[in-house]
């Protein structure tokens, strides 16, 4: 899977400070939220922008104190990730399948207090 993923990311467009990636597969805002963080970890890369829609990540960066690899790398650090905790995740309905999963747990026949639903 991750491998598919990694095979999915291409540039569409660069220039030095300035990177926009295009994600060849579905994400959400907590896919943002994990390439927001790996790439802030790069000097002064930043996540600038992510599209659900397009699918599009655009990342600037101080060219003159970040080589563009690590900003490269810090992308799909993020993607590993996001892959991680949540690659078996249904995207389309991702936050409704999250709320279900935090209540999911056995209680040996003992009445439980809160809501299922």
């Amino acid at each position: 899977m991750i491998e598919e993923m990694f095979n999915a990311v291409s540039v569409v467009s660069y220039v030095p400070g300035r990177i926009r990636f295009h994600l060849g597969f579905q994400g959400d805002e907590i896919l943002a939220d994990y390439l927001r963080r790996e790439i802030g970890r790069v000097g002064t890369a930043k996540l600038e922008a992510y599209s659900n829609r397009t699918r599009n990540a655009l990342v600037t960066y101080d060219e003159g104190r970040v080589p563009e690899v690590e900003v490269a790398q810090a992308l799909l650090r993020g993607i590993q990730e996001f892959v991680r905790v949540h690659g078996m995740c249904d995207l389309e309905n991702h936050e409704r399948n999250h709320e279900k999963e935090k209540h999911k747990h056995a209680h040996a026949g003992d009445d439980c207090d809160h809501d299922h639903t």
